[in-house]
């Protein structure tokens, strides 16, 4: 889980964080001997035209978006994490 203020403007912005990501969790899963059965993802989006918090690393007014998705088979693929996180 990465619960801080990261903020992207692009798709490629986002492909990126979550292929190093994808690859952290495989060097983890392989050194544990484990693979991933489920991919989860929740997001903060901030709002369309809402002001941003005064607070510092605060996302303001935002939508949750939550989606998970069981792989076909279970593994440590950071390619295969990766491009299902993305979808």
């Amino acid at each position: 889980q990465i619960s801080w203020g990261v903020r992207y403007q692009t798709d490629d912005q986002i492909k990126g964080f979550l292929e190093d990501l994808a690859r952290e969790l495989e060097k983890r899963l392989m050194a544990l001997g484990k693979t991933a059965k489920r991919i989860a993802l929740r997001l903060k989006q901030h709002n369309e035209g809402a002001k941003e918090s005064l607070k510092v690393m605060n996302p303001g007014e935002v939508q949750m978006i939550s989606r998970s998705l069981m792989l076909q088979e279970p593994t440590q693929d950071a390619t295969v994490i990766a491009s299902t996180a993305f979808e």
